[in-house]
Parts: structure tokens; sequence; C-alpha cells
């Protein structure tokens, strides 16, 4: 059995990986957060795609939520302690299991290490065409002057 916890949603982002069939798209104001009955949602925010919920449990035993963001390589769920907790894909959602009583959870995209790798060879790259343009400038003004010292 689940529970929802229902918020308005004040500034989605283009860049946001919000589910289709979300209550977003129905209300275009309310998202819901899925979540087990032994688990209660305090708090929520969401800053610069960084979403934060704090919540308690009722019991000891092993709760779940279910947070409004799409499944996709590069989010991660990190805890209070900035330990990286592990997540699930249910039904296109970013799942995970709460062990520990009461706490703060943050969900954010952390771009994989390749993409990095490829930014910086990409920014080179661009940086060796300018560079080169510049230089070939250069020698044509160079070599214009010098015809024209000569003459």
């Amino acid at each position: 059995m689940n529970n929802k916890y229902i918020y308005t949603y004040s500034n989605i982002e283009i860049s946001d990986y919000l589910p289709i069939n979300n209550s977003f798209f129905e209300n275009y104001d309310e998202v819901v957060i899925e979540h087990s009955n032994n688990i209660n949602i305090i708090k929520n925010e969401k800053v610069y795609g960084q979403w934060t919920y704090e919540y308690e449990k009722i019991n000891n035993e092993e709760g779940y939520i279910i947070a409004p963001v799409n499944y996709f390589t590069g989010y991660v769920v990190r805890d209070e302690l900035n330990n990286k907790l592990n997540i699930k894909n249910i039904n296109g959602q970013i799942a995970l299991t709460i062990n520990n009583n009461s706490g703060k959870i943050l969900i954010k995209f952390e771009p994989p290490i390749h993409w990095t790798v490829c930014f910086i060879i990409s920014t080179l790259v661009l940086l060796y065409i300018i560079i080169k343009r510049i230089i070939y400038e250069i020698i044509q003004l160079y070599t214009k002057y010098k015809k024209n010292i000569l003459n």
C-alpha cells in the first residue's frame, strides 16, 4: 500500500524529466510523490534541478519513496551525510528504499565522466581552430605588409 504526497510545483524547468503520467500534466501545478505508509514526507524543495525531501519513518520497517523524476542515467540520490544511495527504476521513476528513521535525501544530476572529457576535448579543438585562424590572418597581414614595402 502506498500514500501520495501532493505538492505545488512552482518552478518547472525545461530540463526536468517529469513522468508522463504525473499529475502535473493533469493539473499543471501539482506533483505527486508516492511513498510507503510508514513514511511521512515533512518537507520538499526543488532548486535548479535538485530535489530535496525531508522525511520521517513511523516504524522500523523498510519503506520506500518514488520521486516524481524520470529514471535517467546520471541522477544520483544522496543522504545528508553525502552518501550515495542505491536507486531503482520503478515505472520509469526514481525509487529508493528508506532504512533509517528520518533524514533528508537529495536527488540531483551528476553528469558521467565521459561527458566532461568530451566537453574538454571539444573546447580544446575549438580553441585550436580559433588560434589557427588568428595565426593564418596574422601571416596574411604580414605577407601583405612585406609585399607593400618591397614595391
